[in-house]
């Protein structure tokens, strides 16, 4: 019972980190993509801080994938906290960091649901391989991407409100899953070791007996 609970807590620590990372290469990406090529002229360039357009679309989708896959396993992971969050929010016997906690999660879908409609369902979209089309953005592309961009800003900013409140509690778990897997390392090949000299004193022991 004591390895399950510590293998799920580690399963969680580490849907987490893979979360957050992808989570800031996502947001990155975003603002370049904001900044170098959808403000003004913007949609007329083809490369910005040394990447090309193509490039930074897929910094930009692929860890979005990731962040989606990620945060759908942490629900999973966390779902009675989260139903109790929800519950809370609703009844209203919860306090604010309930409520922005459920708006972090209302505003994540929002960005996925748009960035998948922008990406998926209207046209325009360059595919992962190529070809990027250059030109201004169709209105209604371009209303759904500012939805997708001003979603994103505020998940992004209720993400890091998320993880100030508990970043002692991921920083405590990565020093014990870390420590864990050091003792757990430590433990085999001390193990290893063992079962060298129980096997060199049983070579011993039958070339001493093929002497005799």
């Amino acid at each position: 019972m004591k390895s399950e609970r510590t293998s799920k807590e580690h399963t969680m620590l580490l849907t987490d980190v893979v979360v957050l990372a992808s989570a800031f290469l996502t947001f990155g990406s975003g603002l370049v993509l904001f900044f170098g090529f959808h403000v003004g002229e913007g949609a007329f360039r083809t490369s910005s801080l040394g990447l090309n357009r193509l490039t930074w679309l897929n910094l930009h989708r692929l860890p979005a994938l990731m962040v989606a896959l990620g945060i759908g396993l942490h629900v999973a992971l966390h779902w009675r906290a989260f139903v109790g969050r929800c519950r809370r929010s609703l009844s209203r016997k919860g306090g604010s960091r309930d409520i922005l906690e459920l708006l972090m999660y209302v505003a994540f879908w929002t960005v996925a649901l748009a960035g998948m409609a922008v990406w998926l369902l209207i046209g325009g979209s360059a595919p992962l391989g190529g070809p990027v089309q250059l030109g201004r953005l169709p209105q209604v592309r371009h209303h759904v991407v500012d939805v997708h961009n001003i979603a994103g800003l505020v998940a992004f900013l209720l993400t890091l409100h998320h993880v100030c409140h508990r970043w002692r509690a991921m920083a405590r778990g990565l020093g014990s899953a870390w420590l864990g897997f050091w003792e757990g390392g430590t433990t085999r090949r001390g193990s290893h070791r063992q079962s060298d000299r129980r096997a060199q004193r049983a070579v011993s022991a039958s070339t001493e007996a093929d002497v005799r």
